[in-house]
C-alpha cells in the first residue's frame, strides 16, 4: 500500500484541502444529493475519521509511530494541517465535537510513545468532557435510548 507521508519532514509540506474544489468537494456533492432525495426526516450520517486515523492513512500505522518517535513536532504539524482541513469539511457544531474527542485520542499514545500512567480520573474527565460537548452541541440530534 502506498504512503504519501514517508518522512517525517513531509508532514511540514501537506497542504490544507479546499473543501470547495476537489474530491472533498465531490463528497459534499453527493451529501446534498442523497439530501435531497431523502428529505429532512431521514437521518444520514457521513463518516468523518479523526485527524490521527487520516493520519495513519497517510503515513502507515507503524511509520505514523515511527515519524512520532522521531520527530512529534513534524507529525504535529501535520495533524493540524488535517484538522484545519476536517474541521473546513464539517459543520461547526459537529467540528467542535469531533475536536473534543482529540484527548481522548492521545491517551494511548501516552501510554504508548511516553511509556507514562494515565489516571482513571484522565480517562474519565477526558470521556466526560466528549459527552459534554457532544450534548451541548449536536442538543436534540443526538438519540438516547
Amino acid at each position: 500500500t502506498f504512503q504519501p507521508i514517508g518522512t517525517p519532514d513531509q508532514w511540514y509540506s501537506l497542504g490544507r484541502q479546499d473543501s470547495s474544489r476537489g474530491a472533498l468537494a465531490g463528497q459534499l456533492r453527493c451529501l446534498e444529493l442523497i439530501h435531497q432525495q431523502v428529505g429532512d426526516e431521514t437521518p444520514f450520517i457521513q463518516t468523518v475519521f479523526n485527524p490521527l486515523a487520516q493520519a495513519k492513512n497517510l503515513a502507515g500505522r507503524e511509520g505514523l509511530l515511527a515519524q512520532l518517535r522521531q520527530d512529534p513536532d513534524a507529525v504535529k504539524a501535520g495533524l493540524e494541517t488535517i484538522t484545519a482541513t476536517t474541521v473546513q469539511f464539517i459543520e461547526a457544531g459537529v467540528a467542535q465535537t469531533f475536536m473534543s474527542i482529540v484527548p481522548v485520542l492521545i491517551i494511548p499514545f501516552v501510554i504508548v510513545i511516553h511509556r507514562e500512567r494515565v489516571s482513571l480520573r484522565a480517562v474519565a474527565g477526558a470521556v466526560i468532557a466528549v459527552a459534554g460537548v457532544s450534548i451541548l452541541f449536536l442538543g436534540d440530534r443526538i438519540a438516547f435510548f
